[in-house]
Order: structure tokens, then C-alpha cells, then sequence
């Protein structure tokens, strides 16, 4: 995939508190013609997605600092990064967390583990889903 049919690559801010996830994503990413950004905890991502403007958002759910549900509730809530395309991809697959992502304003929802050419489409298709078609979060389950 090369970041899609569009004029310039997209921008990926990919938050995770795992040093080693966020490398293993950032490249893979950067390999496929994306632009990515890495937050090691949901206040950094919060501060990069102001700053940067991503188009896609890729956050796990479990980080110090801030977690991943409270990112994206300030995140929905600032007009600077309220329209992100925002998908979850975390361990924690309960009922409550599902939800919890949902209430916040989450796009998907990806249990981990996730095979790296499956988040490439998924965030395509996050990127590419209408605005009106966004108001149901996706949840898919590897």
C-alpha cells in the first residue's frame, strides 16, 4: 500500500506505550508511504495530534500518564483533532472496553494481535469512510 490514492502520504500518530510496538508499527508504516508519528502515553499523543494534525490516529487503550480512552475523549473534544480517524488497537477486548472506546469517539476497534497488512487496510478505510458514515464505531476481532 502506498498510502493510498492521495496527493501527499497520510500522517500516522501511532500511541502506544511499548517502545517495541511503536517501532515495529512506525516502520512498517513509513515502509508503506506513510507518515508517522509515535506518543509513548495518551497525553503526548493528545499534545502531537495538535500539533502535527494526523489523519489517522492509532492508540492502544492501557498507557501511563493518560490512557487511550481519556486521549480520545480530549481529542473528540478539541476542534483542532476532532475529525481524526481514530482506531483503537489494544490487548483489551471486554465488553467494557469496546464501549468505552465507543463512548469516547473511537472510529475501529482491532484486538491485538493484528497482522500489519490488515491495519494498512483498516486504516484506509478508516481514512476513506464517509463522515456520516463514521458515527458507528467498527469493531473487528482478529
Amino acid at each position: 500500500m502506498d498510502g493510498g490514492a492521495h496527493t501527499q502520504p497520510l500522517r500516522i500518530l501511532v500511541a502506544d506505550d511499548s517502545a517495541e510496538m511503536r517501532h515495529l508499527w512506525q516502520r512498517w508504516l513509513m515502509i508503506s508511504g506513510f507518515i508517522v508519528y509515535e506518543a509513548e502515553n495518551g497525553a503526548e499523543a493528545v499534545a502531537l495530534a495538535r500539533r502535527q494534525r494526523p489523519d489517522v490516529i492509532v492508540i492502544d487503550l492501557e498507557m501511563p500518564v493518560m490512557t487511550g480512552v481519556e486521549a480520545i475523549h480530549r481529542l473528540r473534544a478539541d476542534p483542532l483533532t476532532a475529525e481524526v480517524r481514530i482506531i483503537v488497537l489494544t490487548a483489551q477486548s471486554t465488553r467494557e472496553a469496546v464501549e468505552q472506546a465507543r463512548r469516547a469517539g473511537a472510529d475501529t476497534y482491532l484486538d491485538k494481535p493484528v497482522v500489519p497488512d490488515d491495519l494498512l487496510r483498516h486504516i484506509q478505510d478508516a481514512y476513506d469512510r464517509p463522515r456520516d458514515a463514521r458515527r458507528h464505531m467498527v469493531r473487528i476481532s482478529t
